[in-house]
């Protein structure tokens, strides 16, 4: 920095046994009494195992970012904001949303009004307390229609045990949800029914 004129640098160097490894090197300028530069003071540390971890996270995720693209579920990557980085091909289909767009869109404008208070709050509280969650509510889609759509979330973390995000699916359950409720309005019609016909029953005896 400015104030301490510290540097660092990460590097790769060539041991004695024939094998690369990184190093991660902070130096200082050493001065003598008449402020006259004389050298430098640092220390170097052995960063390979790190740098293998990263390399291999970002491998990882590269492998999985594939993989989810053409899933056929709507997959989503979050930061530890609850802002999107990720939108796999069918929720950026859904939403109609441009891949090089994803990380300005904010979902959370397209959530029904009736339900947007009460999944705000529960992404709130998976991100504070870095927690699995699942919720159901309703969205709008780029047809202009509100669909039902159940999400499950998990929360992400670095090699280090950093909080970085979540991840999640989405289904959408439309026509499940008008299902059960067609079935639910049968069901109180005929329990209704069979009321008014024990009642006209009891009248007659």
């Amino acid at each position: 920095s400015s104030s301490t004129n510290l540097f660092a640098i990460e590097m790769r160097i060539l041991r004695v046994k024939k094998d690369w490894r990184w190093i991660r090197a902070v130096s200082q300028p050493r001065f003598d009494e008449h402020g006259q530069h004389v050298g430098f003071i640092g220390v170097a540390q052995d960063i390979t195992l790190a740098k293998q971890a990263e390399t291999e996270l970002r491998a990882s995720e590269e492998r999985f970012r594939v993989m989810a693209e053409n899933a056929p579920v709507m997959i989503w990557i979050s930061d530890q904001n609850g802002k999107c980085v990720h939108l796999n091909q069918m929720l950026r289909k859904f939403w109609g949303v441009a891949e090089e767009k994803v990380q300005e869109f904010n979902w959370g404008a397209t959530l029904h009004p009736e339900d947007a208070a009460s999944i705000d709050k529960q992404v709130a509280e998976a991100v504070e307390n870095r927690s699995n969650f699942s919720a159901k509510a309703r969205y709008l889609d780029a047809q202009g229609r509100y669909r039902v759509l159940e999400t499950r979330a998990h929360s992400r973390f670095s090699p280090s045990g950093e909080f970085i995000g979540m991840i999640g699916a989405n289904v959408d359950v439309t026509e499940r949800e008008e299902s059960e409720k067609a079935r639910q309005l049968l069901v109180d019609e005929l329990n209704h029914r069979v009321k008014n016909t024990l009642s006209d029953r009891k009248s007659v005896v």
